[in-house]
């Protein structure tokens, strides 16, 4: 609860994760398992997601047309840039695509990976640190 407020009113509207994060992570993790099956789910989810942007305007945001994995792939990443434009999720996308280093200026990944705490280091010999730590 915030100071001064029994209510705990302050985080009643706090948001931890938005169904349209669930439905193009879904997404992408059909489309990169492959197969029909989990091809056909990734096409219907990341239409969700069009469709509701889209709303009554059926001009707006076409069905995605592509040829291959590849390019359902690069549509996958194109809608997340645009879903989460102003709420900072694109730095975190990037480096889990392996695509900071090109995409942002002075990104070096060697922060890429947290550190093993030293405990759990002292603990398990078959455990080794991370890069860079």
């Amino acid at each position: 609860m915030a100071a001064g407020d029994p209510t705990g009113a302050a985080f009643v509207n706090t948001r931890v994760l938005r169904y349209a994060d669930v439905i193009l992570m879904a997404a992408e993790a059909a489309n990169e398992i492959g197969g029909a099956a989990n091809d056909t789910a990734a096409e219907a989810w990341l239409e969700m997601v069009r469709a509701r942007a889209r709303g009554t305007n059926s001009s707006v945001l076409p069905y995605i047309q592509y040829q291959n994995q590849a390019q359902f792939r690069a549509a996958i990443k194109h809608e997340r840039r645009v879903e989460f434009g102003m709420e900072m999720e694109r730095f975190y996308d990037l480096v889990r695509w392996g695509d900071a280093q090109a995409v942002l200026a002075g990104y070096l990944p060697k922060n890429e990976y947290y550190p093993i705490p030293t405990s759990a280091l002292a603990g398990n010999s078959k455990l080794v640190q991370n890069p860079n730590y």
